[in-house]
């Protein structure tokens, strides 16, 4: 980023600062470096300083010492994430976050959004992250298609991986076509959004150590490690109407 960049940046931040927007934002500043392009992280993490200091920085990454200081949200893939987690935990305490994604890897027996894996596969994600308290996820597309989807078989090199819904236009439709994969995620962002919620009328409630119990108890019938989780459907909608109940009999 040269300093004319530096500037524009600076413009582009204070017009999302203005709006009441930028605190919903963060830089991805650099793609799954290697350790020889650690420096040319730390070097543009610095120019992004320069332009708003509280601007958070992503990195997919796993924690690493020559980066500290120059990331913010550290993002490293699912397994790598569950190597690390002690470490992802201590940058957690010290202000830093946890967010973690998935793309061509990590396969079965880890879940994913890809088509080989099981469709359940697409809701046990967001249970872990509350298992884990992991903040966020990163996904890389919903719609980078390999060729026609349509019309060509199951790419063996790219499973579903980058596309969650389909062109429309190919068959006479207007938009996109939404995926069973997609619509197993759109459950699981629910049923997160649920935890939060409870937690929020439990904590205005006074009701947070009782609150805690419930989602463990609700975690524990659907995963039980990162490679170790229910396939039932049933499971998951069982886990969601405890949390339901909660949030009733508090009030919520």
């Amino acid at each position: 980023m040269s300093d004319p960049q530096v500037a524009e940046f600076r413009k582009q931040c204070d017009y999302l600062r203005d709006r009441g927007w930028l605190s919903k934002g963060y830089v991805y500043n650099f793609d799954e470096p290697t350790p020889e392009q650690y420096a040319v992280c730390r070097d543009m993490a610095g120019k992004i300083r320069q332009a708003g200091k509280n601007i958070p920085i992503l990195l997919t990454e796993q924690p690493e010492e020559a980066l500290y200081g120059a990331v913010d949200i550290w993002c490293p893939i699912l397994n790598e994430y569950a190597r690390n987690e002690q470490l992802n935990k201590q940058r957690q305490a010290m202000g830093e976050h946890a967010w973690w994604y998935v793309c061509l890897a990590p396969g079965a027996p880890w879940p994913n959004y890809m088509l080989t894996n099981d469709p359940v596969d697409a809701r046990t994600l967001s249970w872990m992250q509350v298992q884990h308290r992991v903040e966020g996820e990163l996904y890389w597309a919903n719609t980078c298609f390999p060729g026609d989807v349509w019309a060509q078989g199951l790419p063996r090199e790219w499973p579903g991986d980058g596309y969650l819904c389909y062109p429309g236009k190919p068959r006479g439709l207007t938009g996109p076509v939404t995926c069973i994969r997609a619509e197993r995620i759109r459950d699981a962002k629910e049923d997160i959004e649920l935890v939060w919620l409870l937690r929020q009328v439990a904590a205005r409630r006074g009701q947070q150590a009782r609150a805690e119990g419930v989602i463990r108890q609700a975690i524990g019938k659907v995963v039980t490690d990162f490679t170790h989780y229910s396939k039932r459907d049933t499971d998951y909608e069982a886990a969601r109407r405890m949390i339901l109940e909660e949030i009733t009999r508090l009030g919520g």
